[in-house]
């Protein structure tokens, strides 16, 4: 992804790799931050602590769905 306009420029990337039965999701965020505001937030606030935050809780919500929509295995007897 591109992102360019607004307060940031630069790039995010979706890194999917096979771990054995599992996959692991790496999300790569290269961006400068420009602006008023974002040096203003940037004082009192982590931006990149809060930005990690926030990707957890998608990494966590894309996790969900998934297992979800995982075919129920059936244990051999």
């Amino acid at each position: 992804m591109r992102y360019f306009g607004g307060f940031i420029d630069g790039f995010g990337e979706w890194l999917l790799a096979p771990q054995g039965q599992d996959t692991r999701v790496i999300y790569r965020l290269e961006v400068n931050a420009h602006g008023w505001l974002v040096v203003l937030l940037s004082k009192v606030l982590d931006l990149s602590k809060l930005h990690s935050r926030s990707m957890e809780s998608v990494l966590q919500n894309l996790k969900h769905v998934l297992d979800a929509k995982q075919p129920c295995k059936k244990e051999s007897q």
